[in-house]
């Protein structure tokens, strides 16, 4: 097989560009606690937008095993901090509940992240609205605190 070079430099900058921009923003991984709680994931794709995940128990009239994931918006500027950054978010995504029927819904999520400075360690406070279309229509509500750290 002939070495071609561009099949290594591709990953290459790929690999390096990642690693640059995980240096600001990156993924992070941590708790949430609330309903539900468990494990918060986040990746950031730009600047001012990730994606958010949780794997999570549901601590409320179910008790169940909780997954959602939600594409989100950072909207800075609006509350100003002394230290670090303070961005409302919003965004859209869904929610697998899993009792002994599986919920699936769509979720929406408003928040605040509390971005450190010199430190990659954010904390949240989000509250979910999710109107479930299987099996049957309801609407609930989800939320916690939560605090994640940045590879």
């Amino acid at each position: 097989m002939k070495f071609r070079p561009i099949l290594f430099i591709i990953p290459l900058i790929f690999i390096l560009t990642i690693s640059l921009f995980g240096q600001d923003y990156g993924f992070g991984a941590g708790i949430i606690l609330g309903d539900p709680t468990g494990i918060s994931l986040k990746y950031w794709s730009s600047p001012t937008n990730a994606w958010d995940a949780g794997i999570a128990w549901g601590i409320g009239k179910d008790d169940a095993f909780h997954l959602h994931s939600d594409y989100i918006w950072h909207k800075y500027g609006l509350i100003r901090v002394e230290k670090g950054r303070l961005p409302l978010y919003y965004g859209v995504g869904g929610r697998l509940l899993f009792t002994a029927k599986t919920h699936f819904g769509i979720r929406g999520v408003i928040g605040l992240d509390y971005l450190f400075a010199g430190i990659p360690l954010d904390i949240f406070l989000e509250i979910a609205p999710v109107f479930d279309l299987v099996p049957a229509t309801e609407f609930d509500f989800t939320g916690g605190l939560g605090a994640r750290y940045f590879f």
